[in-house]
């Protein structure tokens, strides 16, 4: 959804972006200086900016919950058998 939403930023402001470029976009190590250098409007960057805050934020939050869950379930392996 997040993802989706920038993209739809970028083609209001004609921009198609390759592949490469949007996995360096939406990765929070190098998606704010990749946006630096993207040409969009002050209003577009503003959005483009709070969207992958939030994207970077659930994105987060699911690696975080995964590993709760793993853990969570560290308990049981004893008793669980899996086939395959």
């Amino acid at each position: 959804m997040h993802k989706n939403n920038a993209q739809a930023i970028f083609v209001e402001n004609g921009l198609e972006l390759k592949r490469e470029l949007k996995c360096r976009l939406f990765a929070p190590e190098s998606g704010p200086e990749v946006l630096k250098e993207m040409k969009v409007s002050a209003a577009s960057r503003v959005c483009l900016e709070l969207t992958l805050e939030i994207l970077w934020k659930v994105e987060e939050g699911k690696e975080r919950l995964a590993t709760e869950i793993l853990l969570a379930g560290e308990a049981l392996r004893s008793q669980v058998e899996l086939r395959q």
